[in-house]
């Protein structure tokens, strides 16, 4: 409770916090954690900034920085380098696997319009996800393409594996679900 209030009162309290640390240390971790920071500020362009910044000597190819800064050009409306960004991280880094950038990959393929492509990586996606974002995202792109029942059928999956999952995941999951009901119902 403390630290929701300290939240509200001062916002970008943990920001500067996290500023001044990566400032003073000069290493990769307090930097990283400023990132992130950035990110969940919506500070995209700030946040890619020190992402390239921390890219570099041991660390030029990290996996988890290179997703970080794909994180930052996709939030800040870049979706072809959000995906150069991905390919260059797993062209480097062949063994690592992150379903949250697997995900990613997807949304930059579908917000360049590669479509088909998009398809397959959602479809992929929509049964190994651990959440119910990435199969909503595929019965969504669906229901674009015209492809209305298959959508429907996607959401219908989710909703009933949803249906007896743990309440803690249906109430994290929550505008998810909502969003798969809606696809069921037509809207």
């Amino acid at each position: 409770t403390g630290r929701s209030v300290k939240l509200a009162l001062d916002p970008e309290g943990q920001l500067r916090r996290l500023q001044v640390e990566a400032q003073v240390t000069h290493n990769v971790a307090s930097s990283q954690r400023y990132a992130e920071e950035l990110l969940r500020h919506e500070r995209f362009q700030d946040a890619a900034a020190v992402y390239r910044k921390i890219l570099s000597g041991l660390y030029e190819h990290d996996p988890n920085l290179m997703l970080g800064l794909a994180r930052a050009q996709f939030g800040g409306g870049d979706a072809p380098a959000a995906r150069a960004t991905l390919d260059e991280a797993i062209r480097m880094n062949p063994d690592f696997r992150s379903p949250q950038g697997h995900l990613l990959y997807a949304r930059a393929l579908e917000a360049e319009g590669n479509t088909a492509k998009a398809l397959e990586e959602y479809q992929a996606l929509s049964t190994s996800y651990p959440g119910a974002e990435a199969a909503v995202r595929y019965a969504q792109l669906l229901k674009t393409q015209g492809r209305v029942e298959e959508s429907r059928t996607v959401a219908k999956d989710l909703l009933e594996q949803a249906r007896i999952a743990p309440a803690h995941y249906r109430r994290a999951q929550r505008d998810w679900l909502d969003s798969a009901q809606r696809l069921v119902m037509g809207r």
